[in-house]
């Protein structure tokens, strides 16, 4: 049985190592520069508030440091 869950084990890290190179794939590093602009994504809806309706972008902000 102690062997059973060991490949169990070693089969679920394997998974694991394989879904995080898929995701991986698709991640693109941003870098920003001082005095750039940047709008921040509105992620979070307060309670009572509507999605429909809101802005979604926040800015233009400027970068100083």
């Amino acid at each position: 049985m102690e062997e059973a869950y060991d490949i169990v084990r070693v089969q679920n890290k394997i998974g694991r190592e394989k879904q995080k190179i898929q995701y991986n794939k698709n991640i693109k590093l941003i870098t920003f520069s001082e005095e750039d602009y940047i709008y921040l994504k509105e992620m979070a809806v307060g309670p009572g508030k509507s999605k429909k309706f809101r802005s979604r972008w926040r800015g233009p902000y400027l970068i100083t440091k």
